[in-house]
């Protein structure tokens, strides 16, 4: 039983939503699952798709076209959606929101445990110019910054390819310089639960489009291509999730960090905490910047960088990008970065009317609350 004996600390954290979020689940769905109607829609159980072909519809068109709200019973509908306007011309398919065995939507533990990974390295990374130099002359790393810097169509995909040595790599910064195996891993002292919704706001459905820098404007990567549509979290949507730190686990790594026998550190919430901020500060910095620099101004909120103490500004889920979810910023631009980055030079934004961008994607703040 010695190993159920080590003292855990517990926290209650709260997610909320400051922009459109999606975690997405496997498969997207085909467009004969869902059904719109005025500002309303709905995601449409499976087997009242087969009762549409009793309906006169083509077969050749059903996987293309939608339903329409207002002709479908309560009992043929899993879950409601918030429609805005542009996503009443869905076609094709959506990209559901990722939902347990109940149908509820969730944030996975697996995604907000990621969170607080890269926000670890990269406040070492900020704090320790030596860290940030051995990381950034380390081959496989630096091959990729440098593709980054001129980031084309034509080197897109060496950029995106799993490269395992350079995981490999990376996994090593957070375990013993002594014993770099598994076990001593820093985020064995870190568990982190799944986060469920405070209420039963519906999700909504929203049109996503990819633009990319030219001079100092954004326009679509592809025109006259549809959007891409995905359900996402409504801003102000709030998740709880649980988090426990392993006290004496954790104590053991700090030892080694200070005879230099490792090189991250985490003690305690606190320490969870700062380390988002300084992820936070740097990302924004240059979001903000690119944004301003490219005719976009107007979708910068003061949310996105707004630290009170009690909740910190963080990127999750799909859109967030190489800013939001690598190394790219703090290695390329550094913790005092000032100027407007370069690459990567594409975003995905939420669109409205026409086409042009609404909103960005993946903003939300955190708050970490001791038990």
């Amino acid at each position: 039983m010695k190993a159920f004996a080590s003292p855990l600390k517990h926290y209650r954290c709260t997610v909320e939503a400051l922009s459109p979020l999606h975690i997405g689940a496997a498969e997207p769905l085909p467009a004969c699952r869902y059904a719109l109607g005025d500002g309303k829609g709905a995601v449409l159980k499976a087997g009242h798709i087969l009762r549409r072909l009793d309906d006169g519809c083509r077969p050749d068109r059903i996987l293309e076209k939608p339903s329409d709200l207002s002709r479908v019973d309560d009992d043929a509908i899993l879950y409601p959606l918030k429609l805005p306007p542009l996503s009443r011309r869905l076609n094709k398919e959506a990209h559901p929101f990722i939902r347990d065995a109940f149908g509820h939507p969730y944030l996975p533990g697996s995604s907000l445990k990621g969170m607080f990974r890269q926000a670890l390295l990269v406040s070492a990374v900020c704090a320790d110019e030596d860290f940030r130099r051995e990381l950034a002359c380390h081959e496989t790393i630096g091959d990729t910054l440098d593709l980054m810097n001129r980031a084309s169509p034509e080197n897109i995909g060496a950029i995106r390819r799993k490269n395992w040595k350079r995981i490999d790599f990376m996994e090593r910064a957070f375990r013993s310089l002594d014993h770099p195996a598994p076990q001593n891993d820093l985020l064995r002292g870190l568990r982190v639960g799944d986060a469920f919704p405070l209420d039963a706001t519906p999700l909504s459905l929203q049109a996503i489009d990819v633009f990319t820098a030219k001079g100092d404007e954004m326009v679509p990567l592809s025109p006259g291509n549809p959007p891409i549509f995905r359900e996402t979290l409504q801003t102000g949507q709030r998740f709880a999730f649980d988090l426990a730190l392993d006290e004496a686990f954790l104590h053991g790594c700090e030892n080694e960090v200070r005879r230099k026998g490792r090189r991250l550190t985490l003690r305690n919430g606190n320490d969870l905490l700062a380390a988002l901020q300084d992820q936070s500060a740097l990302v924004a910095a240059l979001e903000k910047s690119f944004l301003r620099s490219h005719g976009l101004a107007e979708l910068w909120r003061e949310s996105y960088e707004t630290d009170d103490g009690l909740w910190v500004v963080v990127r999750l889920g799909w859109g967030c990008g190489w800013l939001g979810h690598s190394l790219f910023p703090a290695l390329r631009y550094g913790p005092e970065a000032e100027e407007t980055p370069g690459s990567p030079r594409s975003r995905r934004l939420v669109v409205g009317e026409g086409g042009k961008p609404r909103d960005l994607l993946g903003w939300a703040k955190v708050k970490i609350d001791e038990r």
